[in-house]
């Protein structure tokens, strides 16, 4: 299968649609596949401090950026 031009620009318009809802999604899917993901609260909670701790940083670049 050859890939075109519209097809990577779909591709990426869903990555980063997806990346927009839940930008974990990819490593828990990943991590499941592998067999490495449980239902550990621990791990529930690494990720929900990681998705914190992304929202924390992109909103101190977009201010770093803007006030330049």
């Amino acid at each position: 299968m050859v890939l075109t031009v519209d097809m990577v620009s779909e591709i990426n318009a869903e990555s980063r649609v997806l990346f927009d809802t839940n930008p974990l999604k990819p490593l828990g899917d990943l991590l499941e596949r592998e067999g490495l993901l449980t239902q550990s609260i621990r791990i529930q909670q690494e990720f929900k401090s990681g998705e914190e701790y992304w929202a924390l940083e992109r909103k101190l670049c977009l201010f770093v950026m803007l006030f330049q």
